[in-house]
């Protein structure tokens, strides 16, 4: 008679296995690093990753490079003729503080310029909502003497840091007018990171980005020529605005 073969169900083998591996219990998974030895391993735990830090969006201008990095300017600076104006170095680029309702502007010193962009970051030292940047264009000083502390004629685009911004055409002779009223919802990096600040002129175009994103896209006519900066503004007597810029770029579109 031929001897009868015993079989093994799968469902036998799979039981002997998981007992062969302590009763059924899973390893925790672990890193292994081998060494110049192929027989030894050793047994590492891996370091968690940090997320990265976060980093402002940038709004690259192209063209002529025609000023950049706050050429000429005094290391430290207090305004004469405007009290609470005082322009200091800081760690990266220059720190401007106003106060009691004042607006200040740093020109690029060029002049006469048809059509340029601009670029700059910025990062609020004070309170967001009462701390606001300026990026200007066309500008032209009329002289303090004949127009007082509001001498100044252009297009000025304002980013307040809690998210509010306008576009304003300030005029010697006229009442000035919002050409984009007061709005909200700008795109804000996290505190402590420098914000990207973005206005173009070019013919009747007018472009302001903040952190990649396009706050208005306007066309005005009137104003041809003049020169760019940017400045900081407050509102009201007995407040203070603080900004921090770093990596101001003008350049020919």
């Amino acid at each position: 008679m031929r001897p009868v073969l015993p079989k093994l169900c799968l469902s036998c083998l799979l039981l002997l296995t998981l007992a062969a591996c302590g009763g059924g219990a899973v390893p925790e998974p672990t890193l292994m690093v081998f060494n110049a030895e192929p027989t030894t391993v050793i047994l590492t735990t891996p370091e968690p990753t940090p997320p990265p830090a976060p980093t402002a969006t940038v709004y690259v201008p192209e063209g002529q490079l025609l000023y950049e990095n706050f050429e000429g300017l005094a290391d430290d600076y207090e305004s004469e003729l405007d009290e609470g104006v005082i322009r200091r170095k800081a760690q990266y680029g220059i720190e401007i503080e106003v106060s009691s309702d004042t607006h200040y502007f740093l020109l690029s010193g060029l002049g006469d310029v048809n059509d340029a962009n601009l670029t700059t970051f910025a990062l609020p030292v004070t309170a967001p909502e009462r701390t606001t940047a300026i990026m200007a264009c066309r500008i032209v000083d009329g002289g303090r003497e004949t127009y007082g502390k509001d001498h100044f004629q252009g297009y000025f685009a304002y980013f307040r840091f809690d998210g509010a911004y306008r576009l304003e055409k300030r005029i010697l002779d006229a009442p000035n007018v919002n050409l984009v009223p007061w709005q909200t919802g700008a795109s804000l990096n996290d505190p402590g990171v420098f914000n990207n600040l973005y206005l173009l002129c070019d013919g009747p175009r007018i472009l302001f980005i903040v952190n990649g994103k396009v706050l208005f896209d306007v066309q005005d006519e009137e104003f041809t020529r003049g020169d760019f900066g940017f400045g900081v503004a407050t509102p009201g007597e007995g407040n203070t605005a603080i900004i921090n810029f770093d990596k101001f770029s003008l350049f020919e579109p």
